[in-house]
This record gives structure tokens, sequence and C-alpha cells, in this order.
């Protein structure tokens, strides 16, 4: 099995492999008349949502939003749901929360849409478009490729939509996928500096007994999901 920093390294060369497959990924589903969407999963997953929820917001104009999957009710369904988009998040694909909750969604007239990290995952059963993140398998339990990827999924899905619709022009979208392109190839610099920073700090934050994250709202997502990697990987709180 592979390091959690050798899953790091996949990371770049992943992502350029999902924006390379997203036009026929998201061919179907780009097609379908919607107005708000909801992103749903638990731990990192939810954080990848929570993250991308208001930059999609943004460029689609639309609402979206991201929700534990517990916290998802007949109540979060009152309104004519038909042109509701309901994304359910598993890495491993077989949370059965999501899966719960995705099918209580097409129960009350979503759409539904799967983003596992696997093909064939069990949460697709209960998809009406499979959108799988191609990020291979990441088999550590502190999942990071696999977080940088379906942002990349989730953020790929809106330009999508978003260019179908006309709500964004191609431009908007070239940019988008350029920037996001950049992102992968500006990757290693960013784990060799923390290498470096992490060698030279390491008895100290060896002796820490509490680590807090804090950062600006719109990197909410990000802030959680650091937090949980330091949590999953070091025990301390």
């Amino acid at each position: 099995m592979a390091t959690i920093e050798e899953y790091m390294q996949e990371t770049p060369s992943k992502m350029l492999e999902i924006i390379e497959k997203a036009p026929t990924l998201f061919a179907e589903v780009k097609k379908a008349k919607i107005k708000k969407i909801i992103i749903t999963g638990s731990g990192t997953s939810y954080h990848s949502g929570l993250q991308m929820s208001r930059y999609l917001q943004h460029l689609l104009k639309m609402e979206v939003v991201a929700m534990y999957p517990f916290s998802m009710s007949q109540d979060t369904f009152l309104d004519d749901n038909e042109e509701t988009l309901v994304v359910g998040i598993s890495q491993g694909g077989s949370s059965f929360s999501t899966y719960n909750a995705m099918k209580l969604a097409k129960e009350c007239g979503c759409m539904t849409a799967s983003m596992a990290g696997e093909e064939n995952a069990f949460i697709d059963e209960v998809a009406d478009y499979i959108l799988t993140v191609y990020c291979g398998e990441e088999l550590a339990g502190a999942k990071t490729k696999g977080f940088y990827c379906t942002k990349l999924n989730l953020l790929l899905l809106a330009l999508a939509i978003g260019e179908e619709s006309g709500q964004l022009t191609a431009e908007v979208v070239e940019k988008e996928i350029v920037a996001a392109k950049d992102a992968a190839a500006h990757f290693q610099e960013v784990y060799d500096a923390s290498t470096v920073w992490i060698e030279a700090n390491k008895e100290k934050l060896a002796k820490a007994k509490e680590i807090r994250v804090t950062g600006p709202a719109n990197l909410y997502g990000d802030i959680l999901e650091s937090a949980l990697k330091m949590l999953e990987t070091m025990r301390c709180p």
C-alpha cells in the first residue's frame, strides 16, 4: 500500500486526468434543468463540498449548499424538487449515510448524482448520473489526493452546467480550467516548500498538545479538512 506522501505526489497527474475526462463525464448531467444543488457527504467528502459550494454558487448564480447526510430529512425537500440536483460524495463509494440521503432525495423527486473515488461504487446504485472522481485508489486512512480531486470534479461539474445553460462563456470556462492546471503544476513546489518547513520545525511541533487552524470564511472547508488531516495522522486535538 502506498504511503500518504506517495498518494499526495500522485495528485497533480490525477488532476490533469480528471480535466481530460470531464467533457465525457459531464456530457449528460449538463443537459439537465438544474436550479439548485445540494452536496452531501461526511468528513473529507463534506469538507470538499463545503469548500466548493460558495464558489459554485458564485459561478452558477443558483443556490448551492453542502449538508451532512444525517442532517437531511423530508423537511429538506418541501418545495418542488424536480430541478434540484443532490450530489452524494463518498471517497470509497460505500457510505451508507450518503446512500440513504441520496435515496431520500430521489424519493422526494430530486435528481441524484454520485461522486465516488472508484467505479461501480455502492452509491452509484441510487444515482441518476454517475460522476466518478478519477483519482485512483487511496487506501490510506487520511485522504488527501481524493480531497483535491473531488473539489476539482465539483468545479468541472459547475463549468459544464454553466456553459451548457449559457451562464458561463467559453472564455470563462477556459480561464477556470487553465487556473486548475496551473494549480496542479504548482503542487510540487508547495509540497517541497512545506517539507522544508516541517523539517525545520518538527521537534517543536511534536511537543504540541493542541493545534488550531484558522483562516478566512471562504476557506472554511479547507480549514476543517486541514484540522481533520492532522487529527487523523497525529491523534492530537
